[in-house]
């Protein structure tokens, strides 16, 4: 022996070197693929949340048109009554011109229309006054009525617009999850 290396054994350390060599890539390999199924898995704990979120806005977005949908039924019972208000107005009007003209055929045959001999004066001013009256009671309750239709008109169309939002939240976080 010269105290050269065995050629046998030379060669069992590089197969043994080779084999630690592979396994390393392994492990390697391995870990990349655990880092892998990890990022997917928190991709998808993401889309879950934003699917939830989306949810929970689409939720609202329901809440919201109920509400608007509650704030028109009361807008239109304005309306109904406002309209009802009008139609009585005008009912009120015509009775109070047909009593201004009743008192008006009654004093034309009087000459003293100072001092009326049939008391229509008192008749005069309360037809007077139920007409003013009717008339603010008419433009009052168009009023309301308008006002009334048009804050249910804008918390509708608020209420639409959320749910749109939340419907494309929540199918983009669906589309996000299904290409993962």
């Amino acid at each position: 022996m010269n105290g050269a290396v065995d050629p046998s054994i030379e060669q069992a350390v590089k197969d043994a070197q080779t084999v630690c060599d592979k396994a390393k890539a392994t492990v390697d390999e391995a870990q990349k693929n655990v880092d892998a199924i990890q990022l997917k898995v928190d991709a998808y704990k993401d889309s879950d949340k934003a699917i939830a979120d989306a949810q929970k806005k689409l939720d609202d977005a329901k809440k919201t048109l109920e509400d608007a949908q509650a704030a028109k039924d009361k807008a239109d019972k304005t309306l109904a009554d406002a309209e009802t208000a009008v139609k009585q107005a005008q009912s009120d009007k015509e009775q109070a011109d047909k009593d201004l003209a009743e008192f008006n055929d009654a004093a034309t045959g009087d000459e003293d229309t100072d001092t009326p001999s049939d008391g229509n004066d008192g008749v005069l001013d309360q037809t007077n006054s139920n007409t003013n009256n009717t008339n603010a009671n008419a433009a009052s309750g168009d009023k309301l009525a308008q006002t009334g239709t048009g804050a249910a008109t804008a918390l509708t169309l608020a209420a639409i617009m959320t749910i749109a939002d939340a419907g494309c939240v929540l199918a983009s976080a669906k589309m996000h999850k299904q290409q993962d």
